[in-house]
């Protein structure tokens, strides 16, 4: 099967975290009834396998940076500024960029000229590394001073599906279809391997966008752990909410959902220490105290006054 490799490493990473947040959900004691019922995602319902076996290129922009051409991994790429033009026409897919445009964003004060003569480099060298890996397939094509990349390849990207995932998942859960909503958001959170370009620790026309992404991503999460926790399964609740701790330890509704869940599970004492560990990284982080929604949460799941 073509692009085999690529096909197993997405494969793994959404299965790893359906897997992680299925086990979680094992560690409640008795079933219930809602328990039985909700989803534990397979990878076929997760992921579409003829979707990428049929993709010409495939790329992964959510985490380290990857491209696939073919079954093929392009390893080494000419210079950097090639590969930051290459994501930002990742990025601004399936719209052309005017050659203007990339010169003032990726040489801003130099003179036209000699802006014009680094983008042609990059270009050259962006190229040649595809190429290489390609075997002479084009992957960006240049027409009227504007740059593109390939309309008549195929091309899969982990971002565009995770966007809409994403979408099908509010749309299931807008109209109350709670078994749909839950595979969408997991697929998503499976994609999700770390923030927009990751690696990339030169560049900074992208970190909008990279804080954009991973509010979503968090939002995701957090939802994910609001339906199991509705869903009685208070073990994958928490297992979904302390993953989103870790990436934004300052994100207080999720601090409150942990705290219920230490409610459900009678751990009165985890509930003190959830609340102690918010307030803590808040006056951290922010400066700032808990909430009163918070402090009011306390108060009611521990019966303090």
């Amino acid at each position: 099967m073509r692009h085999a490799r690529g096909i197993r490493r997405i494969a793994a990473t959404i299965g790893n975290a359906v897997s992680g947040m299925s086990s979680a959900t094992e560690m409640t004691a008795a079933p219930t009834s809602a328990q039985t019922h909700m989803p534990h995602a397979g990878l076929a319902q997760l992921i579409d396998v003829d979707e990428l076996s049929g993709a010409d290129v495939v790329v992964r922009m959510l985490g380290p940076f990857e491209l696939t051409i073919r079954d093929v991994e392009v390893e080494q790429w000419a210079s950097h500024k090639g590969l930051a033009v290459l994501k930002y026409l990742l990025m601004s897919a399936p719209r052309q960029v005017r050659r203007e445009t990339l010169m003032d964003l990726f040489w801003p004060g130099y003179r036209p000229a000699s802006a014009r003569n680094n983008l042609n480099v990059a270009i050259y060298g962006l190229r040649r590394s595809l190429e290489a890996a390609a075997d002479h397939l084009s992957l960006i094509l240049y027409r009227d001073g504007c740059y593109a990349l390939n309309p008549n390849l195929s091309w899969w990207n982990d971002l565009e599906r995770f966007r809409e995932r994403l979408a099908t998942a509010d749309a299931a859960a807008e109209r109350g279809d709670q078994r749909a909503a839950m595979n969408s958001y997991l697929t998503a959170v499976g994609l999700y391997r770390g923030p927009l370009f990751e690696d990339d620790t030169r560049s900074e026309w992208h970190l909008d966008e990279q804080r954009f992404l991973q509010d979503l991503y968090l939002g995701a999460s957090e939802a994910l752990a609001n339906m199991y926790l509705d869903a009685g399964e208070v073990a994958g609740a928490v297992a979904a909410g302390q993953e989103v701790l870790r990436t934004d330890p300052c994100r207080e509704s999720t601090h409150r959902l942990l705290m219920r869940c230490f409610a459900l599970q009678n751990q009165r004492q985890l509930v003190a220490r959830q609340f102690r560990r918010c307030a803590e990284v808040l006056e951290r982080e922010l400066g700032l105290p808990p909430a009163g929604e918070t402090l009011r949460l306390y108060r009611e799941l521990t019966g303090l006054t």
